[in-house]
């Protein structure tokens, strides 16, 4: 009796351990020969792989056109060259916010300016003045008010509204403000002669009022107050008036 031939052991799947190769195999006599894929062919189904064109046949981006230089000023239309300026005037403005008191930023400033260019006025009549909406300057009214520069008394007309007017104090601050201003500004122009610099200030204040600015063109209005001076430009802080009693 011959030898038995063992048989092959099982996994846990119950398949056999002896897992084909993926190659084929080839059985040649007494040995095996592991034969490889014939890769060749399937390269051959695949598209042949080109080569680039070289860099002279290479599609070429069509050539920019040559910059085009600004012509220089006197070949400009003179309302181009307007707006170019006005564009810098920024520029100046935020130089001339530098010098102002922490306490009084530029919106602050400009409500004792106009307080004290026109009088005593209504809140919604500084509003229009300072070309704002009437909520942005209660917010600057109170800033000022609290800092006693302003005092708001009671409007005989409305007792619901207040009379906004410049206190002593404000009336010290814009002063002090003004020098500091008017010095910043000389050392700046110091090249300049006062004929030009009030030309330049005719020449502003006409392009304000042609753009229909209020403020270009604002004079002082007659005081609402009954108490008040009947010329409130002046500098001098005007008499506490008689507040009268309200009525409950």
């Amino acid at each position: 009796m011959g030898p038995q031939t063992a048989a092959p052991r099982r996994g846990r799947a119950g398949t056999s351990r002896n897992r084909p190769s993926r190659t084929t195999k080839k059985q040649t006599g007494n040995s095996v020969k592991r034969q490889e894929p014939d890769h060749d062919r399937r390269r051959a189904t695949l598209d042949p792989y080109k080569e680039p064109p070289p860099h002279e046949e290479l599609p070429l981006y069509e050539e920019l056109p040559p910059y085009k230089e600004l012509p220089p000023h006197e070949d400009l239309d003179p309302y181009e060259e307007l707006a170019r300026q006005l564009s810098s005037v920024n520029a100046v403005k935020r130089d001339l916010a530098r010098i102002l008191p922490a306490d009084c930023p530029p919106a602050s400033a400009a409500v004792l300016f106009v307080l004290a260019r026109d009088g005593e006025m209504r809140m919604s009549r500084l509003a229009e003045l300072l070309a704002v909406d009437l909520s942005v300057t209660s917010r600057h009214v109170a800033h000022v008010a609290e800092r006693g520069w302003i005092d708001r008394l009671p409007d005989p007309a409305d007792r619901r509204s207040r009379i906004l007017r410049l206190s002593g104090a404000g009336t010290a601050k814009l002063a002090e403000m003004s020098a500091s201003t008017a010095r910043h500004l000389s050392e700046r122009l110091s090249d300049w002669t006062q004929d030009e610099v009030r030309t330049l200030t005719d020449l502003l204040t006409r392009l304000r009022a042609g753009f229909g600015d209020c403020r270009a063109s604002a004079r002082p209005q007659t005081p609402v107050h009954p108490q008040a001076p009947a010329h409130s430009r002046t500098l001098a802080p005007p008499p506490t008036p008689r507040v009268p009693p309200s009525s409950t």
